[in-house]
């Protein structure tokens, strides 16, 4: 490897692949140095152990990506079009970006308090927040759940997206991000229409 900077980007780059694939239990330090072709020892020089690799790993897979949102969000100026941004990147990034998705998957239904603790206050806090922000004009509806609410309709519609192919009457557009992204952000809108 030509440089320390690029090393230590390229054994977050080949961990997160590694983590997504096979779990955090089932990779061992020795797996990573093997996948990036370095010895043991220099990936100790880098990350002091296994906890630190995850979570600095976690860290550049999902802020790397949650960057894109801080543009699109001040681009977008009323709180439907913020919701309806926030909506098709999660939708896209999700579908899209496998390693990502898988862990924010296996996060979520794998990691321990102090990860889901340090991820939460690190990487999903600003976004979330962001998401508050959009949602809080409605007077009606508790903002944070809302928020919550939102993430959680586009993770579960992700997740059973493997599944649809298969269900009756089930159309090619059931699994495409755009055509998933603009059905939840309309049924959103619907939700967040102040009543007649």
């Amino acid at each position: 490897m030509a440089d320390g900077a690029q090393t230590h980007n390229t054994i977050l780059v080949e961990a997160a692949k590694l983590f997504a694939s096979e779990g955090y239990s089932a990779v061992s330090m020795r797996d990573v140095a093997n996948k990036v072709g370095v010895t043991p020892a220099n990936l100790y020089y880098h990350f002091t152990d296994k906890d630190t690799l995850v979570r600095e790993t976690l860290v550049h897979a999902l802020s790397e990506r949650a960057g894109a949102l801080d543009t699109i969000f001040s681009e977008a100026r009323q709180p439907a079009e913020r919701i309806g941004a926030f909506v098709t990147w999660l939708t896209h990034l999700l579908f899209e970006d496998e390693v990502f998705a898988r862990l924010v998957f296996r996060e979520l239904l794998d990691g321990d308090e102090g990860r889901i603790a340090y991820l939460a206050t690190t990487i999903f806090e600003r976004p979330f927040l962001q998401l508050i922000d959009a949602t809080a004009g409605e007077r009606r509806l508790d903002a944070r759940l809302t928020a919550a609410s939102i993430v959680a309709l586009i993770l579960g519609h992700v997740q059973i997206a493997v599944a649809l192919p298969y269900l009756q009457g089930s159309e090619p557009g059931h699994v495409d991000p755009e055509t998933v992204g603009r059905h939840i952000a309309s049924l959103i809108e619907r939700v967040l229409q102040p009543p007649a």
